[in-house]
């Protein structure tokens, strides 16, 4: 069972089990979309945020849940680029469209910029410091629900 890290505790990072793979997939039509609307990154489960808040609240009372998520995304921006400092590696969060997931759309923490995704060995070392923060989620090619024009 995979455990991972969490950014709760002033002596260092807290253990605790990820939720179940939802198996989060980009839309069908995702090929017949145009380049510029589509982002490469990793889908952040609602049950995973919810998870970590609960955890992160038992040391931290006075942060509310709408407070959390921003400080979340911030925290794992900040981890990614500690792996790249020296690239320009462009990191957000942006809704995207999925396929069959309740909603049909989840944030992604997007990396690179619309139509182009960074290098493998960039992706793969990303995906192996997001695992230990939960983010378990397969990375794919999403549909911004809002594109920049």
């Amino acid at each position: 069972m995979l455990t991972t890290k969490i950014d709760t505790s002033p002596d260092g990072p807290v253990t605790f089990t990820p939720p179940p793979i939802q198996n989060i997939r980009p839309p069908s039509d995702v090929a017949q979309r145009p380049s510029h609307v589509l982002i490469y990154g990793y889908p952040i489960t609602n049950q995973l945020v919810n998870l970590r808040y609960r955890i992160f609240k038992a040391t931290h009372p006075n942060m509310t849940r709408t407070k959390y998520f921003p400080h979340l995304t911030r925290f794992l921006k900040n981890e990614i680029r500690k792996l790249h400092p020296e690239e320009t590696l462009a990191i957000r969060v942006v809704l995207a469209e999925t396929s069959g997931h309740e909603g049909g759309s989840i944030p992604l923490l997007a990396v690179g910029v619309p139509g182009r995704r960074p290098p493998a060995d960039v992706l793969r070392k990303i995906t192996e410091e997001l695992e230990l923060y939960g983010i378990i989620e397969a990375p794919g090619w999403y549909p911004q629900m809002y594109p920049r024009r």
